[in-house]
């Protein structure tokens, strides 16, 4: 069995730190991620996973992070190399 590092251990307890509630967010019309965005954070949500399942997520992403940047902004439903990529050029919390 596989057990993580404590480098991976500790990254996963400050996430939970953070907010344990983790929302997944999907992105239907790129005009209402920052909004949607901004009332978790201001509700007491600091952790937000948006998901690649529209072609609005890496867009997102960026916007999220620029606007709000005391927020960890995760990516969800990375499929391939290029998405990583992409959601990592976007600023995707790591």
């Amino acid at each position: 069995m596989n057990q993580l590092s404590d480098f991976h251990r500790e990254r996963v307890q400050a996430v939970l730190n953070a907010s344990p509630l983790v929302p997944v967010i999907t992105i239907n019309h790129p005009d209402e991620a920052l909004p949607l965005c901004q009332a978790l954070v201001d509700g007491g949500i600091r952790v937000l996973e948006i998901t690649l399942r529209t072609p609005h997520g890496v867009k997102a992403i960026e916007q999220v992070r620029k606007a709000i940047p005391d927020a960890w902004v995760g990516a969800g439903t990375v499929t391939s190399i290029a998405q990583y990529r992409q959601v990592e050029a976007a600023g995707a919390s790591s």
